[in-house]
């Protein structure tokens, strides 16, 4: 997903000046900054960056296919080969530059930045917030070290709020981002299993998580997931919890009761869920110690729930929940858990990926979910880390779904679906989403006789 167009939100004039150089002639309005030139739009400035680890391409090779399709300009440090006119904003090194324009933009921003972490829910947590608060946010998961600054860079001067989410998959991540940002809320959501091969230690992985505070800043206001005080963190706590501030008193399909501050509250928690519910008491939280009208965080819509987060996709009479989006052993049993609980008229299935960068934990964390999957009418599972377990139960196992044979596989799950009936599709990021998985089932089932 790409951001809007907004001519005037800077001009060529404004980013020289944020990087330091002359500025380059003729001025004129920039579109949105972009660093894939397949994206580039009229008016755009293309950020040449080059490759990543591993990588052959160079965002430099690629700086005369943004000027065809209509670039305002480009930002480089090195020599380009053009065959027309384009101006080129040059520095040192393009990615500190981009680094630079998000210090720039933090500087200019009167809006209250809110900054987001945790092992998963950041991208739902995002748009709850967004939508409790009014506020601006990037579109999809722009919450890297590329996805930060341009978030950052996008945000309209005259927004009341900005929600960005940090991500980290290695140590040292998310401090230098939080520092870029300087939010003055910051929410710690959880701290799971997650990328935890990258690390040495599950105290590592807190650390990281909570270096989100270290570039908090004017009302400086944490807030954390109650459970992580037993692990020596400090804020505002939500959660379960009998002395949580925004404390989940009960949860019965998508709707919660909420004692916040010791006010008894009534939310919608689209999605339905527990973790979602732990998600909204978060939101409503935030609002509430931003001194906030609670109407819309207590009223949030279905539809925010993101794509491949636990949205309901709905064909022919069946219930495709897309958990597809990414899993770590903590989210893949708060998924199976919900959609357990979600009311049906036939039967339920799961389709389960396995779990990846878990590292030595990763087949004690696969077998662990033993159990709930075996309360599902039946079972599919795709991944070497599954295997075992499906080899154990007895249960339709495959190494993934690609190609032919993948497809031949998925129509055998697809075939038995009927009006009524559930899947759940979980998994690793690489296991369904890239593929498109669930949007292969829904067009399959759609063709259906």
């Amino acid at each position: 997903m790409s951001f809007e167009s907004a001519p005037g939100l800077w001009t060529l004039a404004d980013l020289c000046e944020a990087v330091g150089v002359k500025p380059v002639l003729p001025d004129c309005d920039i579109g949105r900054l972009v660093f894939d030139s397949r994206t580039v739009e009229v008016g755009d400035l293309f950020i040449a960056l080059p490759g990543g680890p591993g990588s052959a391409r160079d965002g430099h090779d690629f700086v005369d296919g943004a000027r065809e399709k209509g670039a305002a300009a480009a930002l480089v440090h090195k020599a380009v080969q053009l065959t027309g006119p384009l101006p080129l904003i040059e520095v040192p090194d393009t990615y500190k530059a981009l680094w630079e324009i998000g210090a720039a933009s933090r500087a200019r921003l009167s809006a209250i930045p809110v900054a987001i972490t945790g092992s998963s829910g950041k991208t739902t947590a995002k748009a709850f917030m967004t939508a409790a608060l009014g506020a601006f946010a990037p579109p999809g998961s722009y919450n890297n070290h590329i996805g930060v600054p341009l978030a950052l860079a996008h945000t309209p001067l005259d927004a009341e709020y900005g929600v960005y989410e940090i991500g980290t998959n290695h140590p040292g991540e998310i401090g230098p981002l939080a520092r870029l940002v300087a939010p003055e809320v910051a929410v710690l959501l959880n701290v799971q299993s997650a990328h935890i091969e990258n690390f040495t230690s599950h105290e590592a992985l807190l650390r990281e998580k909570a270096s989100i505070f270290e570039g908090l800043q004017g009302m400086s206001i944490r807030i954390i997931d109650h459970a992580l005080q037993e692990r020596g963190l400090e804020g505002y706590t939500f959660g379960w919890a009998r002395d949580a501030d925004a404390r989940l008193l009960e949860l019965e399909g998508t709707r919660a009761e909420v004692s916040l501050f010791g006010e008894r509250l009534v939310a919608h928690v689209p999605g339905g869920g527990p973790h979602r519910a732990a998600t909204v008491a978060c939101v409503l939280l935030a609002a509430r110690l931003l001194g906030e009208d609670l109407t819309r965080g207590l009223n949030l819509p279905g539809e925010l729930v993101p794509e491949g987060r636990g949205n309901l996709v709905s064909a022919q009479g069946i219930t495709l929940v897309d958990e597809s989006y990414n899993a770590n052993p903590d989210s893949m049993q708060a998924a199976l858990t919900s959609a357990l609980n979600l009311p049906v008229t036939g039967r339920r299935y799961a389709l389960v990926g396995e779990m990846l960068e878990l590292g030595d934990a990763g087949v004690s964390a696969h077998q662990g979910l033993g159990d709930t999957l075996s309360a599902f009418d039946a079972v599919y599972c795709v991944g070497a880390g599954f295997r075992e377990v499906a080899e154990d139960a007895g249960i339709p196992w495959r190494l993934d779904v690609a190609g032919e044979e993948g497809a031949a596989w998925l129509n055998n799950l697809i075939a038995i679906l009927q009006p009524g009936d559930l899947l759940v599709v979980k998994g690793s990021n690489t296991v369904f989403w890239q593929r498109g998985t669930v949007g292969y089932i829904r067009d399959q089932i759609g063709s259906k006789n």
